[in-house]
């Protein structure tokens, strides 16, 4: 298993990221702690900024696993489920912006929160329309450029709009890019799903990308989720993918990062 860390450098209190400054000093950190990559959350992507730590990355011999988007919701609204079609178009050509840096770093590109929701005024249906269209459009530029796009289920109260694995799972199907895979976070599914095991055995085929969190979202070990259960399905289904630790950092960011990874390797051999 190959474990990432997520770092958010300016996100608001309440982000799921263990770290939110310095972002040199945290992936040295991270490659200390025996991570393989990190997932770089942040708002808008800079092209200076995304080479100098690309380099740094490449120095430490860390991959860029992953780009987190959701700061371009959170910060600005941007989502491709807004009633508002001027939001929707820009929430497109902030994705392909985050997909011109994927290219640079060769990573992947999270969707989770920017997809949206749908507000109690609007018909569900008429939402998950504008949502299909905004990734149709992100998904024929993210075919161009041979980057992977993953679609993450969030729980009920931070969206309404594909809220479980096999609902996401049945939208990138809908979609229909070989490009775009399902995204899943045991935090969202711990709320969501009947069985974890299950709902990722379902998702085999699709699976681009897992989070790791625990039930109170702090670091893995913290709370009450099985996860050698959750180890155990990706072992079954042959993921071969990153793993990343996207969590509150909680108690305190060092301690986090430390003991997800500590337990998270305790707990792998015995996960067969």
């Amino acid at each position: 298993m190959k474990y990432s860390i997520a770092l958010a450098p300016g996100a608001p209190d309440g982000y799921p990221a263990i770290y939110k400054k310095d972002m040199r000093g945290s992936i040295k950190k991270a490659c200390e702690f025996g991570y393989t990559g990190i997932e770089w959350h942040l708002r808008r992507p800079d092209p200076a900024e995304t080479e100098t730590i690309g380099q740094y990355c490449e120095a430490l011999q860390m991959a860029v696993c992953a780009i987190g988007t959701g700061l371009g919701c959170t910060l600005d609204g941007l989502t491709l489920a807004h009633a508002d079609r001027d939001v929707r178009m820009r929430a497109v050509e902030r994705l392909k912006e985050f997909i011109d840096m994927a290219q640079v770093l060769k990573s992947l590109v999270i969707i989770g929160s920017i997809k949206g929701k749908c507000p109690p005024d609007e018909e569900k249906q008429k939402c998950l329309l504008y949502l299909l269209d905004g990734l149709k459009d992100v998904m024929d530029y993210a075919e161009k450029k041979n980057i992977l796009v993953v679609l993450e289920a969030l729980n009920r109260y931070e969206t309404n709009l594909l809220t479980t694995a096999e609902e996401t799972l049945e939208f990138v199907r809908r979609v229909g890019s070989r490009f775009l895979k399902t995204h899943i976070d045991t935090f969202h599914m711990n709320i969501e799903e009947q069985d974890m095991g299950k709902s990722i055995e379902k998702c085999a085929e699709t699976l681009g990308h897992v989070h790791l969190a625990d039930s109170n979202r702090w670091y893995p070990g913290a709370g009450h989720i099985d996860f050698r259960t959750v180890l155990m399905a990706l072992k079954k289904i042959s993921y071969q993918g990153e793993i990343g630790i996207e969590c509150l950092p909680y108690p305190a960011p060092d301690i986090a990062a430390k003991n997800a990874i500590g337990y998270l390797s305790s707990i792998t051999d015995l996960a067969v």
